[in-house]
């Protein structure tokens, strides 16, 4: 072979490949804009589930209003505040308590008295936090009438448990009476439902008695417990799990839902009173109205990491 025929070769050779020195340095190259592009990537998905949750509280609003018109300008409310477990759904397996009584036909909060109005029963599951969807009684993705848990908690302080009629301890006998919108002194203030977290162990709801449930998967619930027990229920709202960039979705009484740090939260929006103390016939927080429900340093607080 003439020199002329290897010079040819090799040069052939030499234009078909990268050395070991050029590979380390393409593969530097896409490791750093990977580095930049990643996190830029997060926050447009965290945004999107965000913009998702938001759209299932706004049906849910819508939701709430159409019942009322339907039912003498009522939200819908549940005979009584609450009935303990433990709980089955119609598979028999173990659930939550946050859809059925043991019955499994009462409802035990508003959700399931809405089917009529949202079919759709994983709107009551935000796609960011996922509660509702899955349960440890067995693998698999459900719905909340199966898991028995929502990721939206009810305010009873004054929306979903206005005032009581019958005996003495309203949270185990007492009879609900529905709110009528028109009695809302400041409906566009005044919160009637929000993003919550809880466990989705069935084994860890109230067992029923005289168990106030207050359990870590008691979490649709906004209530005297939770107003009266300080940072031991902020698992519920204050430190939700999977916060929309340290947000967490809120539907009003008149039916708009918007985004708020818990925070910027006030107990007179819970309690449908703007001024004074939050006595609430005696069964108050002691609050003043303008208090905000926690710290802006719990806003970045989340109570579990883990998908629940």
């Amino acid at each position: 072979m003439n020199t002329r025929h290897k010079e040819i070769i090799n040069k052939s050779r030499s234009a078909c490949g990268f050395t070991l020195i050029e590979l380390l340095v393409v593969i530097a190259i896409i490791a750093i804009l990977a580095a930049m592009l990643l996190p830029a990537l997060s926050k447009a998905k965290d945004a999107a589930l965000a913009i998702s949750c938001l759209s299932n509280t706004k049906q849910i609003g819508i939701a709430m209003h159409t019942y009322a018109g339907d039912n003498s300008d009522k939200f819908p409310t549940t005979k009584y505040h609450w009935r303990g477990g433990p709980y089955a759904n119609s598979r028999g397996k173990a659930c939550g308590g946050e859809w059925f009584q043991q019955d499994k036909v009462t409802a035990n909060t508003p959700a399931p008295m809405m089917v009529n109005y949202l079919p759709n029963t994983k709107v009551w599951v935000c796609p960011k936090r996922k509660r509702g969807l899955t349960y440890t009684s067995e693998p698999g993705d459900f719905d909340p009438s199966i898991t028995g848990f929502l990721s939206y908690g009810f305010n009873m302080l004054a929306v979903f448990g206005v005032t009581y009629a019958g005996p003495a301890n309203p949270l185990l006998d007492g009879t609900l009476v529905p709110l009528k919108i028109a009695q809302a002194a400041r409906p566009s203030d005044m919160i009637a439902s929000t993003d919550s977290s809880g466990s989705n162990d069935p084994g860890q709801v109230a067992g029923g008695g005289t168990d106030p449930g207050n359990q870590p998967a008691d979490a649709a619930w906004l209530d005297d417990v939770w107003a009266t027990s300080g940072t031991g229920k902020y698992p519920r709202l204050q430190w939700v799990y999977a916060k929309h960039s340290k947000r967490v979705n809120v539907i009003y009484v008149d039916g708009h839902s918007a985004r708020s740090k818990p925070s910027q939260l006030t107990w007179g929006q819970f309690y449908g009173k703007f001024s004074g103390t939050m006595d609430n016939n005696g069964n108050g927080n002691g609050f003043q109205a303008n208090s905000g429900i926690c710290n802006a340093t719990d806003d970045a607080t989340e109570w579990s990491r883990t998908p629940e």
